[in-house]
C-alpha cells in the first residue's frame, strides 16, 4: 500500500527542481559546519529566504512525517553564509522577526532567538495552549491533530513555541493569558526544567502531556513511533 509519505516522495522527484532556489541543482545534500565555532547571528552573511522547495529539505520533513502542504504553510527555506561556506535550512519565524534555522545538522538562530506563536484565531485567544520545544514538535502536533490522535487536545489551542529552554522567561507574559496550559515537551533534562519552571511561575493549571509519549524522546518521535533507546 503506498502511503501518504511514498506519495510525497513520488511528487518531490516529479517536481521542476528549477523552481527550488539558486543552489547546486545536480547535489542535494547539507553542508556540515567545517568551522569548530557555531555561528552566531553576527556570522550569517548573504542571507536569503525564500519558500519551502529544496528537495533535501524536503525530503527530511517527509523523513519525519510531517506533511508538506502543512511545512510549506509555517516554514520557509533559508539560505546563508558562514565563515565564507553556504549553508540552507528550514526557517521558522519567531514574535521578534528572528529565523529559527534547523537542519539534520544544524540548530540556531538568524537574529534574536525568541518564542514563536501560532494563534488559531485572529480576534481573539483559546482559553488553553500548548506548548513546544521546537517548531518540529509544533508541526508534529498539529500532524497528531489531524490524525486525531488520543494525546492531542480536544478542542483547538493557541500554540507556543519555544525555540530554546533560554526563552522560557520570554514566554511567560504571552502564557499567563491563558486558562490551561499543555506542555508537550521533550523527555529529557532541558524539557523537566521548562516543565518546573512554567509550574512555579504560572498562575494557570499546567499539564504536563508528555507523560502519554514517555517511551520516546519527543513528540515527533513520537509521531513515528521511534522509542527511546534502552
Amino acid at each position: 500500500m503506498e502511503t501518504k509519505q511514498s506519495k510525497d516522495a513520488s511528487n518531490i522527484e516529479k517536481r521542476d527542481l528549477t523552481t527550488s532556489s539558486d543552489c547546486d541543482k545536480d547535489i542535494y545534500k547539507y553542508v556540515v559546519y567545517q568551522n569548530p565555532k557555531r555561528p552566531t547571528s553576527s556570522d550569517f552573511k548573504n542571507v536569503k529566504i525564500v519558500p519551502l522547495a529544496h528537495k533535501a529539505l524536503l525530503i527530511y520533513l517527509i523523513n519525519r512525517s510531517i506533511p508538506l502542504d502543512l511545512a510549506m504553510k509555517y516554514c520557509k527555506e533559508v539560505h546563508y553564509t558562514a565563515f565564507a561556506i553556504d549553508y540552507f535550512g528550514l526557517g521558522f519565524e519567531n514574535i521578534v522577526g528572528g529565523i529559527e534555522i534547523r537542519n539534520p545538522y544544524f540548530s540556531g538562530c538568524y537574529k534574536e532567538s525568541a518564542p514563536s506563536i501560532i494563534y488559531h484565531s485572529k480576534d481573539k485567544h483559546t482559553k488553553s495552549c500548548c506548548v513546544f520545544n521546537g517548531f518540529m514538535d509544533f508541526l508534529s502536533y498539529l500532524t497528531l491533530f489531524d490524525k486525531q490522535d488520543k494525546i492531542v487536545q480536544a478542542e483547538p489551542c493557541d500554540c507556543i513555541i519555544l525555540n530554546s529552554t533560554s526563552n522560557l522567561q520570554k514566554t511567560l507574559p504571552f502564557i499567563k493569558q491563558y486558562k490551561h496550559t499543555y506542555c508537550y515537551l521533550n523527555n529529557d533534562d532541558a524539557g523537566r526544567v521548562a516543565f518546573e519552571f512554567l509550574t512555579e511561575n504560572l498562575p494557570s493549571k499546567v499539564t504536563l502531556m508528555s507523560e502519554a509519549y514517555t517511551s520516546y524522546k519527543n513528540l515527533n518521535d513520537y509521531l513515528n513511533g521511534k522509542k527511546k533507546r534502552l
